[in-house]
């Protein structure tokens, strides 16, 4: 029993630090389009502090899931390279929270 103590103790804190009910922290106000006919990507956001435009690959809630809508948005950017689709050119991000506006 005293071996899988430290085990234990490991899941137990591997768990306590994914907690996924955090608030979003940093959203900014973006343009969102979804573009799903796109084949290599299903749409991009337009930063509207900056104008500077990302491009996404990930899945998106439903209710996002139309052309040109206000959203509050966090994201990760995916490395410097660009990410050329055949509809557009910008680097690619990961949203991490997403929002209507």
């Amino acid at each position: 029993m005293k071996k899988l103590l430290p085990y234990v103790i490991f899941i137990f804190m591997l768990a306590m630090a994914c907690n996924k009910d955090e608030p979003c922290d940093n959203l900014m106000e973006a343009k969102l389009f979804y573009m799903p006919s796109c084949a290599t990507i299903n749409g991009y956001v337009t930063i509207v502090k900056n104008g500077e435009t990302y491009i996404f690959q990930e899945e998106i809630d439903e209710e996002f899931q139309k052309d040109s809508i206000d959203v509050l948005i966090a994201y990760n950017i995916l490395g410097t390279k660009l990410l050329t689709a055949e509809c557009i050119m910008a680097p690619a991000i990961r949203i991490t929270c997403l929002s209507e506006n």
